[in-house]
């Protein structure tokens, strides 16, 4: 398990003490078992949780198919929150569930806005947080407009190498874009080469 102080110290070492003590305190250890769910898709319950051990797996069900696509996985080291709560009060679209036993840090969003606003140094954290996030979604697109299901396999295997050992097949598929044969199909390849 991460040792959160260290780590927001060393991530973010713009960070105090006392800003690290501010957000400790304004935080709740949650502890998820596989399959249980962080948030779901139309919550309104504004809330960031940080993951300190296990993954989160981010989905939705498209409208009027009862398929989930898988969106995001959330390992240890990195915050986890609806895109749409980032931008006010509205009802989630995804659905955040454990796939390993999982814990968490949660904070309120409502609260961590108060904090930014009284602390520049939360504020940075924020922003920092957000363009991690940005970017990430930008790579996202970049991938399924530029790459084919196998190179996008393989810079998912070269970026977050663990994923493929800790992540059910069908979800990893799902991921990308593909299904589960053609992972399959592509994971064979990559070993006859």
């Amino acid at each position: 398990m991460i040792d959160t102080f260290e780590f927001f110290k060393n991530r973010y070492p713009f960070l105090t003490g006392r800003d690290l003590e501010l957000l400790l305190e304004e935080s709740h250890m949650v502890h998820l078992k596989p399959g249980e769910i962080f948030f779901k898709e139309g919550d309104t319950n504004m809330r960031t949780g940080f993951v300190l051990r296990g993954i989160l797996r981010g989905y939705h069900i498209e409208k009027g198919k009862e398929e989930e696509t898988t969106v995001v996985f959330i390992t240890e080291g990195q915050p986890c929150t609806s895109y749409q709560w980032l931008l006010g009060p509205n009802p989630s679209h995804e659905t955040f569930e454990a796939l390993e036993p999982t814990v968490l840090m949660v904070n309120s969003l409502e609260r961590l806005e108060k904090l930014r606003e009284d602390n520049i140094n939360i504020l940075r954290l924020y922003s920092y947080t957000l363009e991690e996030k940005l970017i990430g979604a930008i790579e996202r697109i970049q991938d399924f407009t530029m790459r084919n299901p196998e190179t996008r396999y393989l810079a998912l295997v070269k970026s977050r190498p663990e994923l493929p050992q800790r992540v059910p097949q069908k979800h990893l598929a799902s991921y990308l874009g593909i299904t589960q044969q053609s992972l399959s199909r592509i994971r064979a390849r990559i070993v006859k080469k």
